[in-house]
């Protein structure tokens, strides 16, 4: 998810700020078109589930960029917090177009970002619900499979 190589090129055609911790940076539904890189800090991407429960979907930190779900002018999927203290270099839709134009090629990796660091990232949060889910006895591993013990409370 990096995007170092085009970084200096962002700087010059998008805005820098500075975001105090647990700040909303994103909130879910926003009908933005912002690409942002982090230059340092750490964000997480999240989503509230209907009754309630906050569902952490991705962490971000230096040298990588979130936003670019939402370029085609699409809603916000998610929301975006600030954990610590976290300075992003912001494009808006035309900045970021005049940026593509200059160079071509870092729209394929915008649209293409490493897969894997994706599925890793899927991949841990389940990782993570299922752990919270056992602790609680709510699901149990057994012969390999993974079986529901008991419903989820309606606050989950």
């Amino acid at each position: 998810m990096g995007m170092c190589a085009g970084s200096a090129q962002l700087k010059r055609h998008g805005d820098t700020r500075t975001f105090d911790a647990h700040a909303i940076v994103i909130d879910e539904g926003d009908s933005t078109d912002s690409l942002y890189v982090v230059l340092s800090g750490r964000l997480v991407v999240y989503s509230n589930s209907d009754s309630g429960h906050e569902v952490v979907l991705a962490e971000y930190g230096a040298g990588e960029y979130f936003g670019e779900l939402a370029l085609g002018g699409e809603r916000r999927p998610a929301s975006v917090r600030a954990v610590e203290t976290s300075t992003c270099c912001i494009a808006q839709g035309l900045q970021l177009r005049a940026l593509l134009d200059e160079r071509p090629g870092l729209a394929t990796h915008l649209t293409q970002q490493d897969p894997a660091d994706r599925i890793a990232s899927s991949s841990e949060m389940v990782n993570r619900l299922l752990k919270e889910l056992m602790a609680g006895g709510y699901v149990a591993l057994r012969d390999g499979r993974y079986v529901i013990c008991r419903k989820l409370p309606l606050h989950w």
